[in-house]
């Protein structure tokens, strides 16, 4: 049965070439993925392809990577009636993002042969972008349009992109680079070939796409819920559904989010106040008072703003992610056996997000990142908690057991279940938390935070898809319960239904799983063998992951 997983993989790395560098499998590295309608017609295909073949067999015959691959496969066809209805234009993975990303970290550079796939890629880069455009033009049509303020972000983007001469634009510096540490001949030449390529066909091409967004923003919605769209509560519960892999309704996150934030709440008052603190007023008033205290009093916790290689939080993120290497062994037998570096977020990308984790290569040629935005300067204390998060014990961790296991499939790196991914993430901070990672009040705190963070997301995600709130009505919502509120978060989740609500969701299930396996064991209980349960069959949807706990519980 393994032939049909084999059979699937390389069938989507064809239709997929960016996909297939990503993941260090260097298949048709001259190509992109085909963008067009035409193009995600043939995604469909082959899913109802080999969904048929998987279907067709006995499901206790089927192994867990194969049962994964059938569910996943299911839902992608399911999604089918709502093609279209994904926002090509957005400011976390669009179009401009992803081709970006491709060509400067994920597409191999050791020779010139893949210089010549490089700029052969550049060339197909102006009918991606074209596709796009033609496809965003539906989309206008259909009425299918993101918020004012995400058209603006995306332009300011473009804008930035396009300011530079290309000779400095990072596509060609990137190249310059890499042919320099290859002592690659003919550099002059080649670099020539791309300057043109974005001068006459890449930057026109941006431009164009700006051209269009000015034209489409006036008549973009007024608020940012997908029930503007036509059946966009079912294009939501169907996200939800995805992202979550568990069969809940919006009203059911929205209330668990309330109750959420009030738990969590609870316990921030109950530090404060152990702080000496008065939480006789507002949250938001509290949390203001609260860190306006701590910057008098320990001004040290603080980066200072006027550092000038924006360097130092580099290699204090450095020191935290090289020490949590030192303590893993305590709640897992899993050994993250690869490096990960922390490096500011490429220029073309920093209107998108703050931090983020990118895995190795599956040859192990290219290294884990972590990146962070050159221009933020976090509070200290929850640096830590962020690592926990994005390396060890969360997603280097989590994408570490996988790769070692004899029990998973390389198809498990595609066909992710983001409840099961950053589930495991959100519960590796609160592993942190318990194992006495923290080690100050302070850090205890922004942990705390982190977890409000994500319970307040359940509340505002529902809340502008399901609920009709408006953005001033979400932000405000952040502010109350957090302390803060945030636009760019907003204009996330309105490009991205459901996907934050992915993290709290998944961080239950699995303390659900936990329990059970708590009560079930009794005195033989042993975490590093549920952690291991959990994480040696790689990324699962929950319905699987739970039929798997059981029988190893019966």
């Amino acid at each position: 049965m393994t032939k049909i997983l084999d059979a699937f993989l390389d069938d989507l790395l064809q239709l997929n070439p960016d996909l297939a560098s990503e993941l260090g499998i260097y298949t048709n590295s001259n190509m992109l993925k085909d963008y067009s309608e035409a193009g995600e017609n043939r995604e469909y295909a082959m899913y109802k392809k080999y969904y048929s073949q998987l279907n067709s067999v006995d499901g206790d015959e089927l192994s867990v990577p194969e049962n994964a691959l059938l569910y996943y496969l299911e839902n992608k066809i399911k999604g089918e009636k709502y093609k279209g209805y994904e926002y090509l234009i957005n400011h976390y993975y669009g179009f401009h993002i992803v081709t970006v990303t491709l060509l400067t970290q994920y597409h191999r550079i050791e020779n010139e042969r893949d210089v010549k796939t490089y700029i052969e890629r550049i060339r197909k880069y102006e009918k991606r972008i074209r596709d796009v455009i033609h496809r965003t033009q539906q989309q206008y049509n259909d009425f299918i349009i993101p918020h004012i303020s995400v058209i603006g972000r995306v332009a300011n983007m473009l804008r930035s992109f396009i300011a530079k001469e290309p000779e400095h634009n990072i596509i060609v510096t990137h190249l310059s680079g890499m042919m320099e540490k290859g002592n690659i001949r003919n550099k002059n030449n080649y670099i020539d070939q791309v300057i043109e390529l974005l001068k006459t066909r890449i930057y026109p091409a941006y431009k164009d796409v700006i051209d269009m967004m000015a034209k489409i923003r006036d008549h973009s919605h007024k608020e940012p819920g997908l029930w503007n769209l036509k059946n966009g509560d079912d294009f939501y519960a169907y996200m939800l559904g995805t992202y979550t892999t568990l069969q809940i309704s919006p009203d059911d996150i929205h209330r668990i989010g309330h109750d959420e934030v009030k738990r969590i709440k609870q316990s921030i008052l109950e530090m404060i106040s152990k702080e000496g603190y008065s939480t006789k007023s507002k949250f938001s008033s509290i949390m203001s008072n609260y860190y306006y205290n701590i910057s008098l009093k320990h001004p040290e916790l603080f980066y200072s703003h006027e550092d000038p290689d924006k360097k130092t939080v580099l290699s204090d993120f450095q020191k935290i992610i090289d020490s949590s290497y030192l303590r893993v062994s305590s709640i897992s037998d899993v050994r993250a056996d690869r490096f990960i570096r922390a490096e500011h977020i490429p220029s073309y990308r920093t209107g998108a997000t703050s931090a983020y984790y990118d895995p190795p290569s599956l040859d192990g040629k290219r290294e884990g990142k972590f990146f962070i935005h050159p221009d933020w300067f976090p509070f200290k204390p929850s640096m830590d908690t962020l690592v926990y998060h994005e390396i060890i014990p969360g997603h280097h961790m989590q994408y570490s057991a996988a790769r070692q296991s004899s029990l998973t499939h390389p198809i498990q790196n595609i066909a992710t279940f983001i409840g099961y991914v950053e589930g495991w993430a959100l519960y590796a901070e609160r592993l942190a938390y318990e194992h006495q990672w923290l080690e100050s009040d302070y850090q205890i705190m922004e942990y705390l935070m982190s977890e409000l963070f994500r319970a307040v997301r359940l509340v505002v995600d529902t809340g502008i898809h399901s609920k009709k709130w408006s953005r001033q009505q979400a932000y405000d919502y952040m502010e109350a319960h957090l302390g803060w509120g945030s636009y760019a978060q907003i204009d996330r989740y309105s490009v991205w239904p459901g996907h934050a609500c992915a993290y709290k969701m998944g961080e239950i299930e699995i303390l659900k799983i936990r329990e059970k396996f708590k009560k079930s064991k009794g005195n033989d209980y042993n975490e590093k063998d549920f952690h291991s349960s959990i994480l040696r069959y790689g990324s699962l949807p929950f319905p699987i992951l739970y039929e798997i706990v059981n029988n190893e519980l019966i």
